[in-house]
């Protein structure tokens, strides 16, 4: 074992054995005054997303997706101490930050305490970029990056360039994204598994309240700076082959079937790109992407890299059998739309596994790839931004 994770392993040790022997710690909700200046910069709202695909291929009269979000402020702390990878947020007097959605299922007893003396100093203005779900790509470009971009015009006005916190370990991916942004995101530093003591910490929660995504107008910010960042005009239509995003190396909710199910596609549609995230550079998959007219893949965090496609349609392998679904599960689907994009969803017809790998029967998918095609549903189509 390297000498950074045995240093890892301790402090994370330490602070357990530590927390374990006090009491859960005082709250800071969001109906309570947070300790800290407080600079709003989200009105309450909500976006309705069109499901217009979704109506033609399954012959219903559904109803639009509906995401809200609530009101939300960037908070800036004094002397905050920060504690774990996940960077739970604890004011000068001891108080924990509980400020996000997130939040809502914290058991408050697993939370862990700072060890003031054992913490390590990070100077100058620090942005919180770090929390729950931290590791999962999906969640990190729908989730934290918008509260960044919710900031940015604030930070702007200050004459503000942070330190952004990201988690310990993801720091290289994370910083992928990052780097995009030019100044904004130039400067990056992993949280620790104990604590840090932040002069200057800037803290902005997730926006969502209901449908886990925000404001459409961040996405939209983001995939101007990708696109800026890799040469990629707007004006030009995708010319290039489909897509599909391949999960084959995934831990889990692997597509068990999946050679039958690209023999099918390429059967129907020609010649398709498998992508396999890892192993393909960043600039690469963003104007491998802008250049797809189709991306196709089994529901996982690689179909988030729809946010650099242009004018797109997202086919999106689940199972299941119904497309009238609530929560995560449409996560995927709205966030296509929500990016200039259209997004339809095609059922396996067999229920989801605990957590193992899954079938698309091939039968199945031929039929209602056929179906897509006779509807004109895998070819590029004009913008409609929300």
């Amino acid at each position: 074992m390297k000498r950074g994770s045995l240093k890892h392993l301790a402090e994370r040790a330490i602070h357990d054995a530590h927390s374990s022997l006090r009491k859960p710690p005082a709250m800071i909700s969001p109906d309570e005054k947070s300790g800290g200046e407080c600079h709003l910069l989200v009105e309450a709202g909500s976006a309705s997303v069109m499901l217009d695909d979704e109506c033609v291929f399954h012959v219903m009269d559904l109803p639009p997706s509906i995401t809200r979000w609530s009101k939300a402020c960037c908070h800036i702390f004094r002397d905050a101490h920060v504690v774990g990878d996940q960077g739970h947020v604890f004011t000068s007097n001891g108080s924990f930050v509980n400020l996000c959605p997130s939040f809502a299922r914290l058991d408050p007893a697993k939370i862990r305490h700072p060890i003031p003396i054992m913490a390590k100093r990070l100077e100058g203005p620090v942005f919180h970029l770090t929390g729950r779900d931290h590791e999962n790509h999906g969640h990190f470009l729908m989730q934290h990056l918008p509260r960044l971009m919710a900031a940015s015009s604030f930070l702007e006005a200050n004459r503000l360039t942070p330190t952004i916190l990201t988690a310990t370990g993801h720091e290289k991916w994370q910083g992928r994204y990052l780097g995009t942004l030019g100044d904004l995101g130039a400067k990056v530093a992993p949280c620790r598994k104990g604590t840090l003591s932040v002069p200057h910490l800037i803290y902005v929660p997730m926006l969502w309240q209901e449908g886990y995504l925000g404001p459409p107008i961040y996405y939209q910010q983001m995939q101007r700076y990708f696109r800026a960042f890799a040469g990629v005009s707007d004006a030009a239509p995708p010319s290039g082959r489909p897509v599909f995003v391949t999960r084959r190396d995934a831990p889990t909710r692997r597509l068990a079937n999946e050679t039958e199910i690209l023999a099918v596609c390429r059967e129907r549609l020609g010649e398709i790109d498998v992508v396999d995230l890892p192993k393909t550079p960043f600039l690469e998959q963003i104007r491998r992407f802008a250049d797809a007219p189709l991306v196709i893949g089994p529901q996982g965090q690689g179909l988030t890299n729809i946010i650099f496609s242009r004018q797109s349609r997202l086919l999106i392998l689940e199972a299941g059998t119904s497309p009238v679904t609530h929560g995560w599960v449409n996560a995927y689907r709205d966030f296509a739309c929500m990016t200039g994009n259209s997004a339809l969803r095609l059922f396996s017809g067999l229920p989801w596994p605990d957590d193992g790998d899954w079938l698309f029967p091939a039968e199945e998918f031929r039929r209602q790839l056929d179906r897509v095609v006779s509807l004109g549903l895998h070819e590029h189509r004009p913008a409609r931004l929300l």
